[in-house]
């Protein structure tokens, strides 16, 4: 089964260039950007561009190999 690739926006893109160097544990929710985060994070899960692990202080997003893939389609704004 091969990679399907997907048009991200312009937020996407950057939420899936971060990923692409290290996973993210953004924590609690205690900002107006954390909750950014996890809802562009969880989209992307969503997506099957980000993986979702729970880890020791809550959910660590990943990206995926069609996460990847995504990041040299066009983005969308």
């Amino acid at each position: 089964m091969g990679l399907r690739t997907m048009i991200v926006s312009e937020s996407e893109r950057e939420a899936l260039e971060h990923l692409a160097h290290d996973p993210a544990e953004p924590g609690a929710i205690d900002s107006e950007a954390v909750l950014r985060a996890h809802l562009t994070f969880l989209a992307l899960v969503g997506r099957g561009l980000v993986s979702l692990i729970h880890g020791e202080h809550g959910p660590v997003y990943s990206i995926t190999p069609a996460g990847r893939s995504a990041l040299i389609e066009p983005t969308w704004n």
